[in-house]
């Protein structure tokens, strides 16, 4: 094992049957994580997650009690990404405050705060929660840094030429509600959307 910095890490094997096995018995767990491996490509960036899944636990809360079975909690999770396991507490009938359940996410996509479940009682909107993901930027959405390097920051200001202010045209998902005193900032992504 070799560290290649940004906290990736390049394992080598002595033989191709041992990379199957790592490869497909997963996802492996450490120190209480899930430690996702993929192959390693030439086109590997350790900078950017373009091609990069990995296995994170999400949790759909206050799920309607029509929707515990396998077949539906698999159809909403498969929104989120590619189903891998059910939580084993999952369908006991003690636990229905949050169905649990291991999916395999692009990390290069903005994650999802929910989505919309038609369901035999109409239609509803399932919010999502994120287990365990250290560096996610609540302005844009990605996972692997934080609002102060986020790329959408970057940008080139428009000078007002007035009051000799900067406008930022990248702020375009924080809103501003006014409840009769004060702003208020409305964003989409908080800490609300981790565990």
């Amino acid at each position: 094992m070799t560290s290649i910095g940004m906290n990736w890490i390049l394992c080598s094997f002595k033989t191709n049957d041992a990379v199957e096995e790592i490869l497909n018995r997963g996802p492996w767990y450490i120190s209480g994580f899930i430690f996702g491996m993929d192959r390693w490509c030439p086109e590997f960036d350790p900078n950017s997650f373009k091609g990069i899944s990995a296995p994170v636990w999400i949790r759909l809360p206050n799920l309607p009690l029509y929707c515990w079975d396998e077949d539906n909690l698999a159809r909403i999770a498969s929104c989120f990404g590619t189903p891998m396991y059910f939580y084993s507490n999952t369908f006991r009938w003690g636990k229905r405050e949050f169905s649990r359940i291991c999916v395999r996410i692009e990390l290069e996509k903005k994650l999802l705060i929910g989505v919309w479940v038609e369901g035999s009682a109409g239609r509803f909107f399932q919010r999502v929660e994120y287990e365990k993901i250290d560096l996610l930027c609540y302005q844009c959405g990605k996972v692997g840094h934080e609002v102060k390097s986020c790329p959408k920051n970057v940008s080139v200001g428009i000078q007002d030429l007035k009051c000799g202010k900067s406008f930022d045209a990248n702020n375009e998902d924080i809103k501003e509600v006014t409840d009769g005193k004060k702003p208020i900032t409305s964003a989409e992504f908080g800490p609300w959307i981790h565990v």
